[in-house]
C-alpha cells in the first residue's frame, strides 16, 4: 500500500513530499510491524512445531520468546508515534531536519535489528567458548 501511494504521488510530481511526510516515522512503524508479525509467526511456530518437548511448553517458550520481542520494539513505536505527532507536520518548514530524522531512523534500524543482536551473538559465543576451555 505505501508503495502505491507513493507512486500516485510522484505521478503528481509530489514523490518528494510524500517521502517527507510518510518516511519520518513510517521508517520506524513499518520495520516495527514487520517484527511484531515476526513475534506472531514465533508463537505460531511453537505451538504448531513443537518438536520433542510437550506441546505446551514449546508454547510457553515460544510466548516468552513473543514477549520479549514486542519489549523489544516498544521503544520504536514509541519514537515512531513522537515522530508522527510532532515532526511530520513540519515537513514544509523544515524539510532538512525530516530528512536528518529519516537518515538518523534508517541508520537506528539497522544498528538495533542486525549489527547490535550480531555483536551480541559474537559476544555470547566467546564466552560460551571461553567457559568450555
Amino acid at each position: 500500500m505505501v508503495g502505491i501511494f507513493d507512486q500516485v504521488f510522484a505521478a503528481k510530481g509530489l514523490g518528494i513530499r510524500f517521502f517527507l511526510v510518510v518516511f519520518v516515522h513510517g521508517t520506524l512503524e513499518i520495520t516495527a510491524l514487520i517484527i511484531s508479525g515476526a513475534a506472531g509467526i514465533v508463537l505460531g511456530k511453537s505451538f504448531l512445531f513443537p518438536g520433542t518437548i510437550r506441546r505446551i511448553d514449546a508454547f510457553k517458550q515460544g510466548a516468552r520468546d513473543g514477549v520479549k520481542i514486542m519489549v523489544g520494539l516498544v521503544p520504536v513505536f514509541a519514537l515512531a508515534a513522537f515522530f508522527e505527532g510532532f515532526v511530520t507536520r513540519l515537513y514544509n518548514d523544515i524539510s532538512a531536519l525530516t530528512t536528518l530524522i529519516f537518515a538518523l531512523s534508517v541508520i537506528f534500524v539497522l544498528w538495533y535489528f542486525v549489527i547490535y543482536p550480531i555483536r551480541l551473538t559474537k559476544k555470547l559465543l566467546l564466552q560460551l567458548n571461553e567457559e568450555e576451555v
